[in-house]
């Protein structure tokens, strides 16, 4: 298995959904092979959105807007969103932690269009020769590990950003108050101040 794909597979249903996917691809005289594995893979990067990025949550994050007179739909944008970033605002995450997230978000979405590119029945993907289809699935896994690359590498550049800036607000927190205590003590040491992960 595809280390990037392995490592955002939670054990039982989307481990499962995976190796069937595979097995299908062994049914040489199915010519819908390729569009069923694609779909499936697709599917599968439905179900991880959602799991990392549950309805409840998204909804209740300052960010999330719904169109009136619609009901409460989660768009995958924001579900791409909410898996990188949780719940914290656009404008903390721009303004405090310094980071531009629209790219990261463009990334998601265009890895999740690639794979939509063998879902659709046409001639050109229908019946393809297996070294063809080994070709396309290996492009359908590849977009599907950039996919998990790109929403592990998002959120650790999030979580790095948020990291040092509860470290910085941790340590200065800290040294205005050994600033009192070295008011009223007479002796006293600090020997360090740190944060962990």
């Amino acid at each position: 298995m595809n280390d990037g794909i392995d490592s955002l597979l939670k054990e039982g249903f989307e481990r499962e959904l995976f190796a069937s996917l595979h097995q299908g691809l062994n049914d040489l005289h199915n010519k819908l092979r390729l569009n069923n594995f694609a779909y499936g893979m697709q599917e599968l990067m439905r179900h991880i959105l959602r799991r990392l990025a549950p309805d409840d949550s998204v909804i209740k994050c300052s960010w999330y807007k719904h169109e009136p007179n619609k009901p409460m739909v989660v768009s995958r944008r924001q579900r791409a969103c909410f898996a990188v970033q949780g719940g914290l605002s656009d404008e903390y995450v721009r303004d405090i932690l310094k980071l531009e997230t629209e790219s990261m978000y463009t990334a998601l979405i265009c890895t999740i269009d690639r794979l939509s590119k063998f879902t659709h029945i046409e001639e050109k993907v229908f019946g393809l020769a297996e070294a063809e289809v080994a070709a396309k699935v290996r492009e359908t896994e590849e977009a599907f590990a950039a996919f998990c690359s790109t929403i592990w590498s998002c959120r650790a550049e999030i979580i790095d950003a948020l990291w040092l800036q509860i470290d910085e607000a941790v340590v200065g927190k800290t040294l205005n108050t050994i600033e009192a205590i070295d008011e009223i003590a007479t002796h006293h040491s600090i020997e360090e101040i740190y944060t962990s992960d």
